[in-house]
């Protein structure tokens, strides 16, 4: 697969889940270079100023230690920049949390741990239609 997008911020208090997403990444052929990295709120929202949101995408675990969490960053970062893509991952699969996270404007839930595989459907289902977030929030990942 070659890189869709130019910047690939990965916002996850787990410093192996940024590892592990990030060499998924870079298997992905998706240069080192591009993935930006933050373990809290406050990290991701200095990450998210040098982020190229016209080209960028968001990897963001819920489950997040800051002022208002992952799903306060959700909730901010769409309503700043509606048309960049966020992928929730989480290890939580139940509806509510899904549900949520559509309606805060998340692009893609994958639930934690999820496989190469399931990644990079995820990111080509994204790149074949950037820009354009009907609202129709896929769930992939854990052993579905």
């Amino acid at each position: 697969m070659n890189a869709q997008f130019d910047h690939y911020l990965i916002i996850d208090d787990s410093k192996i889940s940024r590892q592990v997403l990030a060499s998924a990444l870079t298997k992905l052929g998706v240069n080192q270079q591009s993935v930006l990295q933050a373990a809290s709120v406050d990290d991701a929202e200095a990450q998210w100023n040098v982020l190229d949101k016209t080209h960028g995408i968001v990897f963001l675990d819920i489950i997040l230690p800051g002022h208002g969490g992952g799903w306060g960053l959700l909730s901010r970062f769409k309503k700043e920049w509606p048309d960049v893509p966020i992928i929730v991952l989480s290890s939580r699969s139940d509806s509510q949390s899904v549900f949520q996270a559509r309606d805060l404007g998340a692009s893609y839930y994958l639930i934690k741990p999820f496989t190469i595989e399931k990644l990079q459907l995820a990111l080509q289902k994204l790149a074949a239609r950037k820009g354009e977030f009907p609202g129709n929030l896929s769930r992939i990942g854990g052993d579905e």
